[in-house]
């Protein structure tokens, strides 16, 4: 049986159970910044002051997975750079459409989006 706690993260809220983790970051990402929180992050960007950085972990596990969401209507783009690990082949991927939804997981080799 899974147990359900909900946990409140600065203006956001989340969702927690066993083995996996979903959870809102507590603030919309508007600047450069590294993730260092564990797999299942559901990460809200917002890139109409300007073009920005999203560090992926520079040691991730097998499964780790984080949802990227544009969630102001901007076209600017958002860089995810893979931080020594491929994405999908490549050392960087770009966002640069309004409200993208873009979900990547890692496979042990490389992130790879679902």
């Amino acid at each position: 049986m899974l147990e359900w706690q909900e946990e409140i993260y600065g203006a956001g809220y989340g969702i927690r159970r066993t083995h996996f983790e979903l959870v809102r970051v507590n603030d919309v990402a508007t600047s450069a910044v590294t993730l260092s929180f564990s797999s299942g992050q559901f990460v809200p960007y917002n890139t109409t002051g300007g073009a920005f950085t999203i560090t992926l972990p520079a040691s991730p596990t097998e499964g780790m997975q984080f949802n990227f969401s544009e969630n102001a209507g901007s076209a600017t783009a958002l860089t995810i750079d893979g931080n020594g690990k491929s994405i999908v082949g490549a050392g960087t991927m770009s966002r640069s459409t309004a409200y993208l939804a873009t979900k990547l997981r890692y496979n042990g080799t490389q992130w790879i989006t679902v």
